[in-house]
Formats: C-alpha cells, sequence, structure tokens
C-alpha cells in the first residue's frame, strides 16, 4: 500500500512536495530488507571467474537498518548497514540469518 501511495506521490505532485511526504513515511519504518537474484550460474569478468556480489540497500530518510539479500551461483549474500543506536554490531545480526539458513539445509 505504501509503494503504490509513494508512486503516485512520485507521479501527481511536484517533487519538491513528493520528496517531503516520501521522506515523512521513510520515517515511520525501522529497516528495509530487498532480496536480489543474481545469476544462477558463475559469472567471469575478463577471463577472471567472481566469487560473489554485494549490495547496500539505498538507505532514505531516518531508517537506521538496512539488509540486503543476494542469490549468486547457489550462494547466498547477506549484508547489513546499521545505525549504531539500533544495532551496535551488525555482525551479530548476520551470524544470525547464517544459522538460519544453515537450519533450513538441514530440513
Amino acid at each position: 500500500m505504501v509503494y503504490g501511495l509513494q508512486r503516485a506521490l512520485l507521479a501527481f505532485l511536484p517533487e519538491v512536495i513528493s520528496r517531503g511526504l516520501i521522506d515523512f513515511l521513510a520515517n515511520k519504518c525501522t529497516a528495509v530488507v530487498t532480496n536480489v537474484a543474481g545469476p544462477s550460474h558463475e559469472v567471469f569478468l575478463e577471463g577472471r571467474k567472481v566469487r560473489s556480489f554485494l549490495f547496500w540497500v539505498p538507505q532514505r530518510a531516518q531508517i537506521g537498518i538496512g539488509i540486503s539479500i543476494l542469490s549468486f551461483a547457489g550462494k547466498v549474500q547477506v549484508g547489513v548497514i546499521a545505525d549504531k543506536a539500533l544495532l551496535a554490531d551488525p555482525a551479530h545480526l548476520v551470524e544470525a540469518f547464517e544459522e538460519e539458513f544453515e537450519a533450513l539445509r538441514s530440513l
């Protein structure tokens, strides 16, 4: 619902107004999580095998945590960016993801 509202705001209101309203809505969020499916096979760049990919969630307004999940060639890469006031050590969250992925693999 929020996504649709944001698209409408960007399409119909002047940018100065729509950006302010979008930031107002974004400030109601604590985290953004996004999942991107990368290539399912190995990729080579100038003859060298790409070992991993990583991307960061675009942070907007005062959103304090961004979690990016990327699958690539049978692997999953998790990236976390966080405001230290909300999450002092993002590595703990990454470790929790790793533990849960391992639990899923054992099913």
